[in-house]
This record gives C-alpha cells, sequence and structure tokens, in this order.
C-alpha cells in the first residue's frame, strides 16, 4: 500500500546520533524548516546508552549539553607518561541523555518533521522517487539518508580490507572521598597486560568523587563477557587503589574500526551517514565530530539547493587507518609503545591536528618520524602484496 498522501523532501532512515544530528542541523537553518521530514526508528532514544568524546577549538551547539570537560591531558604506559595543557583545545565529554532530550525537544518545534516509530525495510528508488516500507506502509520521500546498522552485522564489508572491532565497557563509579583529578582526562592507560592486542582503560573524572572509568580493546575478537568486569575491577582495586565504591551506571559497546571504502550514495537520492557512511575514524573510532560536520555539510548543500556531493577522507589519511589498523591487527600489543612515542614526540596539540586529518603532509611526516618505522613499513609491504 502506497502513501499517495504526502511525498516528503526527506526521509531518514535511523535516528541514533547521526539520524539526529542531520534533522537537528537541517531544522536550525531558517531556509530549510519547511522541508517536510520523515524521520523513522524502532525506538525514540532517551537515557544515558552511551559517551561521546570529542575535541574541539571552537564553542558547539552542545556544549551546554556537556557533563564535563578538561582542559589537560594525561598519558600513561609502562614506558612514558606525562600530561599536557590542550589549549586551544577542551576534551570534551557528551552523555547521550542530555543529548536525546535537547535534540528531540528542537525536532518538536519544528511541525514539519514527522516521527515515525517503526522498523523500516531498505529504501528504493524508483524514477526519482525513494521508497521505503515502515509500519505497513510505503513512505516516500525525494531524499533519504539511512544510518541504521545492525548490531554484529559487517557483512558489507570486504574481506580484502582490514575490519577490527573496539569494544569496550564501562562503569560511573562513586566514591566516599575524593579519587579523581577533575581537571584532567585519563585519555590512554596502557598500564594493563596487551596480550596481543590493545587495551587500555580511560577515565572521564565528573568530579572528585565521580567519574567514568572505561575499558577498551582493539582486536579482530571480542572477550567473554565476564573479562570485561575482571578488568575493570583489577584496574579499579590494583591502579586506582580503591576499595569502596558504587557502581552507578554502566555502559558498552562495539565500534567496527574498518579500511573499507564505504559508498555514500547507494542509489540516485539514497545516502549512507553515521558509521555506515564512513565517519567512525577508522584507526581511533572516534566518530561524533566527523557526524556533526557531515550533518553540517549536508545541510549547507540542501540551503545552497546543490547536489548531495559527500567526500570521504583525502587518500593520505586512508592510507594512514589502513597501515595502524593492519599493524593493530597483526602485532596489537606494539601498539601501546607507538602510541607511547608519538606522545612523546609531539604536541598534544599535533596529534589531535593530526586524528582530525588537518594536518599538512610536513606536519604529517613530524608525526610519523616520531614513531617505530619497523611495523609500518611491514604493515606497506603487506598491503601492497593484496
Amino acid at each position: 500500500m502506497v502513501n499517495n498522501k504526502k511525498i516528503y523532501d526527506i526521509i531518514i532512515s535511523g535516528a541514533g546520533a547521526a539520524g539526529l544530528l542531520l534533522a537537528f542541523e537541517i531544522s536550525s537553518k531558517e531556509k530549510l524548516r519547511h522541508l517536510q521530514i520523515l524521520l523513522i526508528d524502532p525506538v525514540r532514544k532517551s537515557g544515558n546508552d552511551r559517551t561521546w568524546c570529542f575535541w574541539s577549538k571552537q564553542k558547539t551547539p552542545f556544549d551546554h549539553l556537556l557533563t564535563q570537560s578538561w582542559d589537560r591531558l594525561e598519558f600513561l604506559s609502562e614506558s612514558f607518561s606525562n600530561s599536557y595543557q590542550l589549549a586551544p583545545y577542551k576534551y570534551k565529554m557528551l552523555q547521550s541523555a542530555p543529548f536525546y532530550d535537547f535534540i528531540w525537544d528542537e525536532l518538536d518545534k519544528n511541525e514539519n518533521i514527522t516521527f515515525l516509530q517503526a522498523e523500516a525495510s531498505e529504501p528504493s528508488s524508483r524514477e526519482g522517487i525513494i521508497e521505503i516500507v515502515a509500519a505497513g506502509k510505503t513512505w516516500q520521500g525525494r531524499k533519504l539518508f539511512d544510518s541504521r546498522l545492525k548490531q554484529g552485522d559487517y557483512s558489507a564489508i570486504d574481506e580484502n580490507y582490514n575490519l577490527i572491532l573496539q569494544h569496550f565497557k564501562g562503569y560511573v563509579i562513586e566514591t566516599p572521598e575524593d579519587a579523581f583529578d577533575v581537571e584532567t582526562v585519563r585519555m590512554f592507560d596502557f598500564r594493563l597486560p596487551q596480550n596481543d592486542q590493545v587495551r587500555f582503560v580511560y577515565i572521564l573524572p565528573i568530579t572528585s568523587t565521580k567519574a567514568l572509568v572505561e575499558f577498551t580493546v582493539f582486536s579482530p575478537e571480542m572477550l567473554a563477557q565476564n573479562a570485561y568486569d575482571e578488568a575493570l575491577q583489577k584496574y579499579i582495586s590494583d591502579i586506582l587503589k580503591l576499595d569502596t565504591y558504587k557502581i552507578l551506571e554502566e555502559e558498552k559497546g562495539v565500534i567496527p574500526m574498518t579500511d573499507f571504502p564505504f559508498k555514500r550514495e547507494m542509489e540516485k537520492g539514497i545516502f549512507k551517514i553515521g558509521t555506515q557512511g564512513g565517519m567512525c575514524k577508522p584507526s581511533t573510532g572516534y566518530a561524533f565530530t566527523n557526524m556533526w560536520k557531515d550533518a553540517s555539510i549536508i545541510a549547507n548543500q540542501l540551503e545552497k539547493n546543490m547536489p548531495i556531493n559527500l567526500n570521504s577522507a583525502e587518500k593520505r589519511f586512508k592510507l594512514y587507518d589502513a597501515l595502524l589498523l593492519d599493524i593493530i591487527k597483526k602485532e596489537g600489543g606494539s601498539i601501546a609503545n607507538i602510541f607511547s612515542d608519538m606522545f612523546r614526540n609531539n604536541k598534544i596539540q599535533r596529534i589531535f591536528k593530526f586524528l582530525n586529518e588537518e594536518t599538512t603532509p610536513i606536519e604529517d611526516l613530524q608525526v610519523m618520524w616520531s614513531v617505530p618505522s619497523k611495523p609500518f613499513l611491514k604493515a606497506i609491504v603487506h598491503l601492497a602484496s593484496k
């Protein structure tokens, strides 16, 4: 059955971070508020189901929602430890509950945005009109942006490309006495057995007695479920030296890290956004800034009535990511040493700029010359043989 009453200007399939950011950016532009938008998802998301971290020099529309932000960062490994002043950057922590509440409040103010709580089919394009089935009806639109990614379904990724999973579990803990430096975020702590993988803990201190402590692994396979709790509890007791604490919240997740070249326009008028659009930085898993930038680009192109043109990362950054993923896959235990040298031999501002893909080729060389060359040479040989 076709819903012939309306052809939407835009359909957004998936109302996670990527879909909500896109709807928000479009709705924020006065020239686009007339657009008829249909947002489809089985769940109207709320609550703290995830935490996004990112760094920026500028203010963002979400700064008033931040749980915390920091001007100083700490790096720890067996061979090197240091703390850094981040200015002009700030490292920011955004929990999902205030984000969801804010975005939905803003979208609800726009009567031209319709939310449909339902499962949606794969979209198709026919004679310039996009069709998607949800709630027993066929919905039509002129453009469709799809952010859906089923957990664990990475079948679209070609076996010729690297696929590493970033999997993690975190506790928001509260202690009876001061235990955390609220001025400093601990971005990496590699002082735990690597087991030929990449394993670290990061700490986001919310107050002096409350923090998110998260155990993260980069590896091709997941760990046994109890392994995450065991690692967290051992870190809290042995390294943080905390015997008494209360677990207020838990979070866990899996992020695919891959050098697979995601296609952005699947058919005419059908575009992939979010993780399926390649917005997760392949070598780190950071995604929030990329998703927000992507949403802004799309909204700007719509505002100027331009064809949607979604460029991917420059080839040199794709190569760097592919090399690091190859090393993680084959020599994961060496990453702690590589990161230690990178943090030892570079200013943190250059590292952030490099990870944001904003460096010049000369700055790229400065970063690459600061780390051991042997693992990268082996990775170059391996990638060249594919």
